[in-house]
């Protein structure tokens, strides 16, 4: 990941699910300045959000990332509209997301892509942890059959890291997902 935040250089990065990988987006965005780099992580979880917060604070990254907590309803899927989102980047269109949430029932992470891609640039990155897991695979499946998004594979490292593009982010507007199995 960090190989390619350096290749891709994006200035606007949307974080599913906070912990280690803040830290890795803080540090990049430290390491761009004086140019500003906006790192928005939606979490789910009020304890977690405040062990990420600790983490940044005592490593000197504090105020690096923006991290919201959004609740999840019974499907796992985030409670937050794409636009209040929207709010929280400033203005800035992602040109990378990073999906290790929301944790909750198989095939919950399939909406994160489908509803919040539309906020992202064109030829936006994506990024898929634990890949190699039933749930995630049948997001795979659906993002490869959906208009504007590429699935480009998996690399076989921990559980897996899927990665593609958001080809046409205006394509995904208005995407419904289905309740997972």
């Amino acid at each position: 990941l960090w190989e390619s935040l350096q290749e891709d250089r994006p200035n606007s990065i949307l974080e599913f699910g906070s912990g280690k990988t803040t830290l890795m987006l803080a540090k990049y965005a430290e390491s761009r300045r004086p140019e500003r780099v906006t790192v928005v992580s939606l979490e789910q979880g009020v304890t977690a959000r405040a062990e990420t917060e600790r983490l940044l604070e005592v490593s000197g990254l504090g105020g690096l990332v923006t991290i919201l907590t959004v609740p999840i309803d019974d499907s796992g899927f985030y409670q937050v509209a794409p636009d209040q989102v929207a709010v929280a980047l400033a203005g800035s269109q992602p040109e990378w997301l990073l999906i290790d949430g929301p944790s909750g029932p198989a095939g919950c992470r399939v909406d994160t892509l489908l509803r919040f891609g539309e906020l992202c640039a064109p030829a936006s990155h994506w990024y898929l942890d634990d890949a190699f897991r039933d749930g995630e695979i049948e997001a795979l499946m659906r993002w490869n059959r959906t208009p504007g998004l590429r699935v480009d594979g998996i690399y076989p490292v921990g559980q897996g890291l899927a990665t593609g593009r958001i080809v046409a982010p205006a394509s995904l507007i208005g995407q419904v997902c289905a309740a997972p199995r």
